[in-house]
């Protein structure tokens, strides 16, 4: 199944490289997806992409239960007024996280935040990474803001 926001342009083909996707499902922000007993909510982020999505689900870890975000607009785009949609795509996205006291951050790029080694620790049985301190998920989303400023200010 392809969803595609109804407010992008995601729907077009970016190249020859990547045909026009058959969409399915078009959408709005904070559409509720439900794949089991887990419902994503699909946040609209673009930026790194004119259609780019994220999304905030619970995750279980044992017995215990975790408000997670996962983002994905891990590329920071060198046009710049995308890299302005990528930033309020990222204060939106903090916004959501900080509201719904998520305590786990994905990355829709597992090689882009260490996610790999992280990996490793859960399936060695090791204290799980992925779940964050409120201070240290502020930190993390506040570099993501952090990084696209950078970017910005150099244009």
């Amino acid at each position: 199944v392809t969803l595609s926001l109804k407010t992008s342009s995601s729907a077009n083909s970016i190249s020859s490289a990547f045909p026009k996707p058959k969409i399915d499902i078009y959408i709005d922000d904070n559409y509720k997806l439900t794949l089991g007993d887990t419902t994503l909510t699909i946040l609209s982020t673009p930026g790194h992409t004119p259609g780019c999505t994220s999304a905030l689900f619970e995750v279980k870890d044992g017995s215990s239960s975790y408000k997670t975000v996962l983002w994905g607009g891990t590329g920071i785009p060198k046009d710049a007024y995308w890299q302005n949609e990528y930033l309020k795509s990222a204060l939106y996205f903090k916004d959501v996280a900080h509201k719904n006291e998520a305590k786990v951050l994905l990355t829709a790029h597992l090689f882009a935040n260490n996610s790999f080694a992280m990996l490793d620790a859960v399936n060695e049985g090791k204290s799980n990474p992925f779940i964050r301190t409120s201070e240290n998920m502020e930190q993390l989303l506040d570099g993501i803001i952090a990084s696209v400023k950078a970017k910005l200010a150099q244009n």
